[in-house]
């Protein structure tokens, strides 16, 4: 993860690198874990910060039930929240959750702008599984 360390520039000592790294190994084997259409809905996710449920369903030309069990499946990894309850002011969006980044929700944050500094496609980190992009 040099290229990323350099990126971040934030003088971490050896051990914080290490916490970081070890951090966005085990976030990389529960990725590896979903299906290849939660990582996408993921990444849309991520790149947008939230973004709403009816037009992830038009933008993957997904049913309803199949996006639905998708979601749910970010949600069981810790990744996205669907605001469904009917006084959620922000019912029907998807948001991130931190929990499967040990509740370091900034770590969204740092992938979204590394990726847009670095030229990176966010969706070869998080869709590809291409964590060499960090290197």
């Amino acid at each position: 993860m040099l290229r990323f360390f350099a990126w971040e520039d934030a003088n971490q000592d050896p051990e914080d690198e290490q916490e970081t790294f070890e951090l966005v190994n085990r976030f990389a084997r529960r990725l590896g874990g979903l299906t290849r259409m939660a990582r996408q809905v993921l990444a849309l996710v991520v790149h947008e910060e939230s973004t709403d449920f009816e037009l992830v369903l038009r933008r993957f030309s997904a049913d309803r039930t199949t996006l639905l069990s998708v979601v749910r499946e970010l949600q069981k990894a810790e990744m996205v929240y669907l605001h469904d309850e009917e006084f959620d002011e922000d019912r029907g969006q998807l948001s991130l959750l931190s929990g499967a980044l040990e509740g370091l929700y900034e770590m969204w944050d740092e992938f979204r702008g590394f990726c847009h500094d670095e030229k990176v496609d966010l969706k070869e980190l998080l869709v590809d599984l291409d964590f060499s992009r960090l290197d």
